[in-house]
Order: C-alpha cells, then structure tokens, then sequence
C-alpha cells in the first residue's frame, strides 16, 4: 500500500513485472496491479461563480448542436451509408438526459447501446462520469445526428488501466463500430510501461480492422495529471491514436467561423490543453512524411511522438450545453471530452462519404489527416489553423509550455477542421497511376432552389465513383464549401441569400479527379 500526494491510499507492486521467459515474449502488459488511477475523466466545467462568455445559442450560454455544425461547415447532407460509433466510458448514464439534449435541438434520436465490459451492470457510480458519458454522446448526436448507432461501452468496476484495456478489447472483438472516441486519460508516467504496451497491442488490432480511434490529449496543459514537469496523456499519445486538443472558440456573426485560440485558463486554475512530446513512444512515420518532421517548426520533438494531432473546441468558458439532470440540469461544459467526440462525430461522416462512394472505410486515420495537412497548401483549406496561445503557466510552475504557430504545434495539432472542405480532400484518393482518369462532368447546370440553396445536376460517365462540387461566393470572393455526391443531382443547402456562386464540378474515381467547366449560379432573394 502506498499513499499519494492527496493522502490517498492505494496498492501497487512494488517493482518491475517479471514473467517466466516461456511467455514473456507472448506478452505485450500487464495491467491492473495498481488501482492509483481508478477513474479518468477529462470533462472540464467553470468554478463557482464563473460564468462562460455566452456565445453560443444554448441554455447558459454554451454551443447547441446547430452552433457547432456552422462553426465547423459540418456538410449539411448525409453521404453515403449511416455509421456505428463508439464510446468509452467508465459508468453509466441516464438516457433521459441524453433524450432532454435531443429534443432541445430538434434532432432525430440516435439509438444507443449499452455495452457491459466483464459484466458491469450499467449503474451510475460517479457523477463526474455520469456528466462526462452525456458529454461524449451528446457531441457524436450534435455533429452526426443521421449516425446508425452509438455503443457505449462501460466497465465502472476496475482501475483505469484495467478498464481501458477490457474496453478496447471489446470494441476490437465486436468490431461493430469503425469510429471510438476515448474521453478519458492520464499521463503516460503514472500509467506505466506494462499498461502502454498492452494498450497498444489492442489498439494495433483495432486499427488492422479499420477502426478509427480518437482520444482527448487532457486538460491540465503541457502539465498533465501529476502537476510537475512535461507530461504527454495516454491514451492519447498512443501512435495508433489521434489525439485532440482543445481551443477557445469566438464565432462570427450567425455562429461562422471566426478564430480559435489555444485553450489555456491554466492562471484561472480551470484547465487547458494538453499537449507536448511523448517519453514514451517514438516518433511515427506519419509526422516524418517524406523525410521531413513536421512537429520541429513550433517547438516540438524529432525523435519522439508528438500531441495532439488535431483540436477543436474545450474551453468552458466557450463550452458546450449540455443536460445532465444529477449535474444540475442544463450546464456548460468544455475540456478536451468535448472536442474529441466532436471529431469522432465528424470522421463518422467522412467515413459514410467514402464508403458511399465505394471507397471503402478509411480506417486510421493520423497518415491522411497529416498527409492532406502538408499536400500542397491543402492545410488552409481542409483546416482552421490554430495561431494563437500556449498551453503552459510559465509563471506558476516554472516550465513553459507548448506554443501554437503556422502549421504543426504541439498546443493544437493541424487545428480544427473545415468540414465541407476537409470532406473533398480526404475523402477523394489522388490518382492510383493504374486506373483511367474519369471523365468530366458534362451538361452541368444549376439552380437557384431557395434562399439558402441550389440544385445542380449533370450527365454521368461510365467508371465515375462520385463527383465533388467545389463553392465560392462572388461577392466575397471567399471558399464556401467543398461537398462530395454519390449521384449527379444534388442540392446544397445553408447559403447565403440573393448571392452568386461559382460552382466547381468535378468526376472522382481512382483514377483522379476531373473538373468541368464551372458555372455561376445564384440563390434566390428573400420575400
């Protein structure tokens, strides 16, 4: 038994796990002879008395569902089939929140499922992570809300460790969801050798099946849990993960993008970003491409893996409304459980989008998200780099953070993503150098369907997978979306009135993409 620095006794061994060599090579870890870490969640709220800055349309002030989407261009249309996601969670929930949460926002409830892992009943046994699960899946609902399903998987019993690895396992032996979000984490220090390795060895399976794995990169900074030195989340940090950071987020007018900063109230005492340099993992390929690191240019590592990979919105001062009726009914929440979710929800969709157009489900998902990042320019279209702040309380520990900056940093990642846009470039493959390049798109023509919206259509060609439909207004002469069909007709919605646009068309299939000749096409004035 040992004692931790809140006085909290806990059991651990007392040294290195030694195995029989007969299985030690068969072995990838060895969790749960510590129950130092039992519950992990990352869901973060304001101290009394501290209200958020009420910039979203939501009870208290917080992000609905609909401010989210028009933040982020989530593309307003479905593509392709509906998709499985799946959570991690450490407890049950009331599906009566959940149910409050949709109704508010005018969705369509997505059916959930309950997965006990080693026979946990599904009982309430925290609060914390009762509001922490309504956070997870109220955020899949918010940015997929035409998912098929969400599982929640739920192992309450064991220490974090324990749980985690149970879970995952689950979700790789089910193998009913190609999209999890993990909301949970802890450093890599006080996890331990034994607990990566056998984490990872379950993850290395999910991702051989195609599942796609997010996790928060933490909330206590460049700092982590233990509160001294640097200090990189696990699960996040796993090279078969990506991780996400959180941001402050100040919408434009009609909740439009407007501009992200780090998220940092580190000085306040209520939380920021994690992010910094694995001690742990070395540095994957996928942040080397081509022979260059591209984590070097803001501070980072060379050697080692680097998070997060990706952010989007954390601050709750800039949080999300969410209901939890033993959390107090409607309040604001943030933390990096908000923002990972989020990006699992949006994955979902690109996966939808390439599996309806043949292309098979995208799996892992770190090369393509840094490959697009750095194709040429591609990461100012497809992302919202983030410029602006730090994760670190330089003044109060003595050790900087991580700062943001142009392109890869280890506060943000890439940043948060355009939906619309990021849909086209990771969605539609480059040329395989085998197949015959498609044909235009031919007899394009456009309308004017609404107010808010056009209808176009065109001739297909024979071998065409898909088409992609690229926007921009005229008036100001800014990119308004980028949007992926199935079929030549399409309707694109959420435009702005009596306004001009030029319309892009182009044919996918993998033999590239083929443009057309564009045309104009306006929206129709208001009554």
């Amino acid at each position: 038994d040992y004692r931790d620095p809140t006085n909290r006794i806990f059991y651990a061994a007392s040294g290195d796990v030694r195995l029989p060599d007969a299985i030690a090579t068969r072995i990838s870890g060895v969790v749960g002879l510590s129950d130092r870490i039992h519950f992990a969640p990352l869901a973060a709220g304001l101290p009394a008395g501290v209200q958020p800055l009420g910039v979203g349309h939501g009870p208290g002030g917080g992000f609905d569902a609909a401010d989210l989407r028009s933040i982020y261009s989530v593309p307003p249309q479905q593509f392709g089939p509906q998709q499985v996601l799946a959570l991690f969670e450490q407890g049950g929930f009331d599906r009566k929140d959940v149910a409050k949460y949709v109704k508010h926002n005018k969705l369509v409830p997505v059916p959930l499922k309950v997965r006990g892992v080693d026979g946990y009943d599904g009982s309430i046994d925290d609060a914390g992570v009762e509001v922490e699960t309504i956070i997870d899946i109220d955020m899949m609902i918010a940015i997929n809300p035409a998912a098929k399903q969400i599982i929640v998987y739920e192992q309450g019993s064991s220490p974090f460790p324990v749980a985690l690895v149970d879970s995952l396992a689950a979700m790789a032996d089910d193998n009913a969801a190609k999209t999890i979000s993990i909301s949970y984490g802890t450093d890599e220090a006080l996890q331990g050798a034994d607990a990566l390795n056998a984490e990872n060895a379950v993850l290395e399976q999910l991702t051989a099946q195609g599942q796609t794995v997010f996790a928060s990169s933490g909330d206590q900074g460049a700092y982590g849990r233990s509160g001294s030195g640097l200090n990189a989340e696990d699960p996040g940090s796993q090279p078969f993960v990506t991780s996400v950071g959180g941001t402050t987020v100040f919408p434009g007018p009609k909740e439009s993008y407007n501009v992200e900063e780090t998220w940092n109230n580190l000085a306040s005492g209520y939380g920021a970003t994690g992010g910094g340099i694995s001690a742990f993992w070395p540095i994957p390929a996928f942040q080397t491409p081509g022979g260059y690191t591209v984590t070097q240019r803001n501070g980072g590592s060379i050697t080692m893996r680097n998070v997060p990979d990706v952010a989007a919105v954390a601050n709750p001062l800039t949080g999300v409304s969410v209901y939890s009726a033993l959390g107090g009914g409607w309040i604001v929440k943030g933390g990096t459980s908000v923002s990972s979710p989020v990006w699992a929800g949006y994955f979902s969709l690109l996966n939808a989008a390439s599996e309806g157009l043949g292309y098979g489900t995208l799996g892992y998902a770190n090369p393509a998200i840094y490959g697009v990042a750095t194709f040429h320019g591609l990461l100012y279209t497809a992302f919202n780099d983030v410029l602006d702040g730090n994760n670190g309380d330089l003044l109060g520990t003595g050790i900087p953070g991580f700062s943001a900056g142009s392109g890869y940093d280890n506060a943000t990642g890439w940043g948060s993503f355009i939906g619309t846009s990021l849909m086209v470039n990771y969605v539609l493959p480059p040329a395989d150098g085998v197949t015959r390049a498609p044909a235009a798109p031919t007899n394009f023509h456009g309308q004017g369907a609404s107010s808010t919206s056009i209808t176009l259509s065109w001739t297909p060609h024979k071998g065409d997978h898909g088409y992609a439909i690229l926007l921009t207004n005229e008036t100001t002469e800014q990119a308004a979306g980028a949007f992926v069909f199935k079929y030549p007709a399409a309707t694109i919605s959420g435009l702005t009135p009596n306004t001009q646009y030029h319309v892009e068309p182009y044919s996918s299939s993998r033999g590239g993409q083929t443009p057309a000749e564009p045309i104009e096409v306006s929206t129709l004035a208001t009554n």
